[in-house]
């Protein structure tokens, strides 16, 4: 119920929502070479060649992130909680827009 008030939009107005966003899609380049790691065990080379969205920066995904999270320390090191939950939610948000579009038909 608390999402329907954004009409299928992710509000971003401020940097801790912003970092919510990018925590999610960022976190997501990881989990996309799990899935990239699974996927080539059960198939090989079968299925190599179409894996590309879950490769994320490739051999530069582990340094992204990273990076990304020093700069996520760095903002909430000092933060005031109000900013975290604002984060939290907008990371919870993200999800569940991204559900809800993968699930459309």
């Amino acid at each position: 119920a608390w999402l329907a008030r954004y009409n299928n939009q992710i509000p971003i107005s401020d940097t801790y929502q912003a970092l919510g966003v990018y925590y999610v899609l960022e976190g997501s380049t990881l989990g996309g070479q799990i899935i990239c790691q699974q996927l080539t065990k059960q198939f090989a080379n079968e299925i190599q060649n179409k894996l590309h969205f879950y490769h994320g920066y490739g051999q530069n995904t582990q340094t992204y992130w990273q990076q990304f999270s020093q700069i996520m320390n760095h903002h909430f090191r000092h933060s005031h909680l109000t900013d975290q939950k604002l984060a939290i939610q907008t990371a919870q948000i993200t999800f569940e827009q991204l559900r809800l579009w993968l699930n459309k038909e």
